[in-house]
């Protein structure tokens, strides 16, 4: 079989609900790559959450951060490609949504910023290890160097906001009361196409799976596109497959096992819509 890149989403996709590996995920990526195969984590995550990840870079071949903005490289953690916001824009977005007192959180490489507290950005950053510095004024936060933000709570306004009011930022829903801002032009499939051109492979090398609206470009784009069974029905509608069982229970490894590793299991079916 031609070499594949497998392209990944991790929340809602790759891990389950205590943010860990799902079962069988871990033994499908190294039977994959033990097998010539290349695997790429393609998340919404920054660095500073993939500390709680049961498994180091190296685990996998490269690494696709912040929606497509930022490219690492496993084995050695080098940057290879990262994409920041550009500054006027971030303290524009951060201003408006202190005065209208919207919970805002900023990543700057391995630092996290945010605008205030709140129970569910408490626990996430519990969970992951990780403790973000509180601000209440824009000049305790690195403006030239944020890699992304995320809206938490009800995003309405702020995507209306980056819709009507001339943002040059881009908004998309990446879980639930969860809004990741990037510039315009990043997306996950963009991000792969920079690592496809890095290692001369094609579109139809890669194998993507997602669940949510942030993987929806690269399954589209990607040759083969998964959505896993708890994914949103959107996603369902516009993959070319469908795996009957959902995250928890280790649909990414019924994926490569299937589709990429030919152990045909009927976990994976064609999508009929």
């Amino acid at each position: 079989m031609r070499r594949k890149l497998i392209a990944m989403d991790l929340d809602g996709t790759a891990v389950d609900s205590e943010g860990r590996l799902a079962p069988g995920v871990k033994e499908a990526i190294v039977n994959a790559r033990t097998e010539g195969h290349m695997v790429a984590f393609v998340t919404g995550r920054a660095d500073t959450d993939m500390a709680a990840l049961d498994c180091g870079y190296e685990f996998v071949d490269y690494l696709i951060l912040n929606n497509g903005a930022k490219l690492v490289r496993g084995h050695d953690r080098t940057v290879l490609e990262n994409e920041v916001l550009n500054r006027d824009e971030v303290e524009r977005l951060i201003r408006f949504c202190q005065e209208r007192d919207i919970q805002v959180y900023v990543i700057c490489g391995r630092e996290c910023y945010a605008s205030k507290r709140g129970e569910r950005l408490e626990r996430y950053m519990n969970s992951i290890g990780c403790c973000p510095h509180y601000f209440e004024d824009i000049s305790q936060v690195p403006t030239d160097r944020v890699e992304g933000m995320t809206i938490l709570g009800e995003a309405a306004p702020v995507c209306s906001a980056i819709r009507e009011q001339g943002f040059n930022l881009r908004a998309v829903i990446s879980e639930p009361f969860c809004v990741d801002v990037m510039n315009p032009q990043v997306n996950k499939w963009n991000g792969l196409k920079e690592l496809l051109r890095r290692i001369g492979m094609e579109r139809e090398d890669v194998v993507a799976v997602g669940d949510y609206d942030n993987d929806l470009e690269m399954i589209l784009q990607s040759g083969i596109g998964v959505a896993v069974g708890n994914a949103r029905e959107c996603v369902k509608a516009r993959a070319d497959y469908v795996t009957v069982r959902d995250n928890e229970a280790g649909a990414v490894a019924d994926m490569i096992n299937e589709l990429v590793l030919g152990r045909t299991s009927g976990l994976c079916l064609k999508n009929a819509v």
